[in-house]
């Protein structure tokens, strides 16, 4: 009887532990929702990034070239829709060489925005809706993955994942942003087929921890080729490092900001 216990365990053992080894067997076809289905958990996460442009076009029978460094802190608190970063942005190229300081404070739908100094403050229609989970289905589903394979990474196990999506296809978060630039009145009118059209070369580089299936780390690679005010081509290339999730931070308003100005006032509007 003792001998027939044992056998049983050891077979519920076994067999829990092929159960296991299948639900989170994790493949190309599979990643893309097993990271979604990850992401419902996550309320709040931390995000440094830094952007670098570079943009070289020729001007009056010259060839010139800027170049744009975005470094930004970010905390993200999606269980009280709250946000705030910091972002130091340079310039730099043909004789132009500045630092503009950004701070910007979402609170549900009010967003303040700290710019040379000045707080200006603008009403938003809705919350901008930060769902990661339907993001991440909208761009797995919609890309190609050309490489998947198992690294190291800041001495852990993750999954590198290379994707090329197709920009036609990702409407949702194309829409969502154009929202936005129209709201504060910045940015022009530009449609997803012409971005399409503009764009040489766009990879997506994931670091997805194997123990959680949490983004750990984002490169975005972007090659485009202008034809318009000018000629010439630029090259984009974002890297952003994910931690602190669900460290729920206490976001709080700058005591100054709570004066601040109508949006529509502010010379960028």
């Amino acid at each position: 009887m003792k001998r027939y216990i044992i056998g049983v365990l050891i077979f519920v053992l076994v067999f829990a532990s092929m159960c296991e080894e299948k639900e989170t067997e994790i493949t190309k076809e599979n990643i893309g929702e097993k990271v979604a289905e990850a992401y419902k958990d996550v309320e709040t996460y931390s995000m440094n990034t830094e952007m670098t442009v570079t943009v070289t076009g020729n001007v009056d029978g010259e060839e010139k070239t800027i170049t744009v460094v975005n470094k930004q802190e970010s905390v993200y608190d999606r269980k009280n829709s709250r946000q705030k970063h910091h972002s130091k942005v340079t310039m730099s190229g043909e004789g132009m060489n500045y630092t503009v300081e950004e701070e910007i404070y979402l609170f549900g739908k009010t967003l303040y925005i700290k710019i040379l100094g000045d707080w200006y403050k603008k009403e938003l229609e809705e919350p901008p809706e930060l769902d990661d989970v339907r993001s991440f289905r909208e761009l797995f589903s919609n890309s190609e993955i050309s490489e998947m394979k198992v690294v190291t990474y800041g001495g852990e196990k993750v999954y590198y994942v290379t994707l090329t999506p197709t920009l036609s296809k990702m409407v949702e978060t194309f829409e969502k942003t154009q929202k936005l630039y129209r709201e504060l009145g910045i940015g022009n009118e530009m449609t997803l087929g012409d971005l399409e059209e503009s764009v040489e070369d766009f990879k997506i580089h994931y670091w997805i921890s194997k123990k959680d299936l949490l983004i750990v780390k984002m490169q975005i690679e972007l090659n485009q080729r202008y034809s318009e005010e000018i000629e010439g081509k630029g090259h984009t290339e974002i890297v952003a490092l994910i931690t602190d999730y669900n460290k729920y931070p206490d976001i709080k308003l700058p005591e100054d900001a709570k004066y601040a100005e109508d949006w529509d006032k502010s010379p960028f509007a």
